[in-house]
């Protein structure tokens, strides 16, 4: 059952890189931080599961 679900999340994924309708950044210029939850409005939210956040971050830094 878990090898079907990664094979359907994988044809989402290369339909959405044909379509070019993500628009994140893949250069190197951004990396990514995993978090278990995020807050919204002081309200802790988490993925199902227990899934993993996936939040992109600039490598530089603010000057």
């Amino acid at each position: 059952m878990l090898v079907a679900t990664v094979q359907f999340d994988s044809k989402i994924n290369t339909h959405v890189a044909k379509n070019r309708k993500c628009t994140m950044q893949t250069d190197e210029s951004q990396a990514y931080i995993f978090r278990p939850y995020i807050t919204v409005k002081g309200k802790r939210i988490t993925r199902p599961n227990g899934g993993m956040f996936k939040i992109p971050i600039n490598r530089e830094k603010k000057k």
